[in-house]
């Protein structure tokens, strides 16, 4: 199993390092090393936080994570969606990508007030709201 650990990481660390040589210029042995001791201190957190040392014990690291990714960046995401969709790109337009796949397409007013009105309001009632309903 240490194996596979390993070698999953040296392929997950590949990602960045690609980018810092193909982009920054970097030598491959200084993207390696500054990767993953950027990934090394961002694992830190999560290593401590199961009780490896007092300080870190007391805070939540998993739950504080899951609250601000798990909840509020996906309403966020979801309300800048329905923002960009409705008035940005233009309900018009997203309605004639989804008719070039379904010519059949037959909830085309419901779909435009939802995208427009109905799902702004209920995700921004839901992050006024996400703290009590999160517990």
């Amino acid at each position: 199993l240490l194996v596979a650990a390993v070698t999953s990481t040296i392929s997950l660390l590949e990602v960045p390092v690609s980018y810092f040589i193909d982009e920054r210029n970097w030598p491959r042995k200084k993207a390696a090393l500054i990767a993953g001791l950027f990934t090394f201190a961002i694992g830190i957190p999560s290593a401590l936080s199961t009780g490896g040392m007092k300080i870190f014990s007391k805070i939540d690291f998993f739950g504080i994570i899951g609250l601000i990714f798990g909840n509020i960046s996906l309403a966020v995401g979801a309300l800048l969606i329905c923002l960009f969709t409705g008035y940005i790109w233009t309900v018009k337009k997203a309605v004639q990508e989804v008719q070039s796949g379904n010519p059949r397409f037959k909830v085309r007013p419901l779909w435009i007030f939802s995208i427009k009105y109905l799902s702004p309001i209920a995700i921004i009632i839901i992050l006024i709201f996400i703290k009590k309903l999160t517990g």
